[in-house]
């Protein structure tokens, strides 16, 4: 009996650990998600799930020329088909004396709607961006999509660092990891 009181409680320690602990781990990911939410969102962020870009890809565009090539091939045109006239690949146009464009695009993947973006200053002066995919799920077949995210910020001269969150886990804290740095612009 004395060894059946012991392993009864073993377990009941062990059921209230783990579920201790998963509240401790839930709480932090909710923590680390507002930390990041209460940052800088962009000016304007486009984003969704079918870029014709099938490759990953993270750019920082500071003027027109560049900013229409990129345009046009995300949306499968020619760039001859551009003119500021009739604009026929929609091109957004952006003010690139007082901003600038991360561009990104996450490549052939699945159950992904679009990107999340928040930015701030570090106190070294660099600035850093981060992104989310809109992740989703479904069953039994996944969504094939080409996620991309467009996001204008205010023009700065400063290093620039973006990292992706590849934590691919529902509900678990942000996993941030670098995938592009710009140096400072002259």
């Amino acid at each position: 009996m004395r060894f059946l009181r012991g392993v009864i409680f073993v377990f009941v320690m062990s059921t209230i650990s783990a579920v201790v602990a998963g509240g401790t781990a839930r709480q932090q990911a909710e923590a680390e998600w507002k930390k990041w939410e209460s940052q800088s969102t962009p000016l304007i962020a486009l984003s969704g799930a079918q870029s014709k870009i099938e490759r990953s890809e993270f750019l920082r565009i500071t003027n027109s020329k560049d900013w229409v090539a990129y345009w046009c091939r995300h949306v499968g045109k020619s760039e001859k088909e551009h003119d500021e006239y009739y604009n026929k690949p929609g091109v957004p146009e952006v003010d690139f004396d007082s901003c600038l464009v991360v561009a990104t695009t996450l490549g052939k993947t699945s159950n992904t709607a679009g990107i999340r973006a928040r930015y701030h200053e570090t106190p070294d002066g660099t600035i850093q961006m981060r992104l989310a995919p809109k992740s989703y799920q479904t069953g039994p077949k996944a969504d094939a999509v080409q996620p991309y995210g467009f996001f204008v910020i205010p023009r700065s001269k400063q290093r620039l660092v973006v990292e992706l969150d590849t934590n691919h886990l529902m509900g678990a804290p942000p996993k941030w990891e670098k995938v592009a740095s710009f140096a400072n612009l002259k």
